[in-house]
């Protein structure tokens, strides 16, 4: 029996943003943003046939502030605050009767901590990506946008493939040689990443 399922939700969030500006921490009832884990929030319904237990954690990118500015005779465009985080569905995240152990909750664990990694990767390159033209306006904010969609895209397929890397090395949690492995791996991911900060 398969010990983990992953189900990741790999598409680009548009339309949800604070009116802040800034994202903010989420831990209600249907999703969380990156935490330590429970249990808890596990709220979904036991699929028959799914692994012992499963997360659905997707990298959200909230919709694009530009900042354009003339440099010499074009104009150069950057996101502006980019703002990306890990997110669970905890709808969609569960367990079978008799898998909630602490094992298996530390595989889970780490599926999320993979996914928070990978939210720290995509902010630091937005941080450092720009188009430039003769001319600004719609045009170069279509084109950052563009360039922008790529950049996640290939975090999401970079993502997806270091999942399921994780559950093909670990045979979903149940090598524990392998587990432990992984669990050093991405700790010392996460520590060369800068985190940042929700508000």
């Amino acid at each position: 029996m398969r010990l983990c399922s992953t189900l990741l939700a790999l598409a680009l969030a548009l339309g949800v943003s604070a009116s802040s500006g800034a994202a903010t921490r989420i831990d209600h009832e249907a999703e969380c943003t990156y935490k330590t884990l429970s249990w808890s929030d596990f709220r979904g319904p036991v699929v028959r046939g799914q692994g012992v237990a499963w997360i659905a954690s997707v990298v959200v990118l909230d919709p694009l502030k530009i900042q354009t500015e003339q440099v010499g005779d074009g104009f150069v465009a950057r996101p502006r605050n980019a703002v990306v985080y890990a997110l669970m569905n905890k709808l969609e995240s569960g367990a079978q009767p008799g898998g909630r152990n602490d094992r298996t909750l530390a595989h889970e664990q780490l599926h999320f901590d993979i996914s928070e990694y990978h939210a720290r990767l995509l902010i630091r390159e937005l941080a450092a990506t720009e188009v430039s033209g003769s001319e600004g306006g719609p045009a170069l904010a279509n084109q950052l946008h563009a360039k922008v969609a790529k950049i996640y895209e290939r975090t999401m397929r970079d993502l997806f493939t270091m999942q399921a890397r994780y559950d093909g090395e670990t045979v979903h949690g149940t090598k524990s040689r392998q587990q432990k492995k992984w669990v050093i791996r991405v700790t010392e991911l996460l520590a060369a990443e800068e985190p940042y900060d929700l508000k």
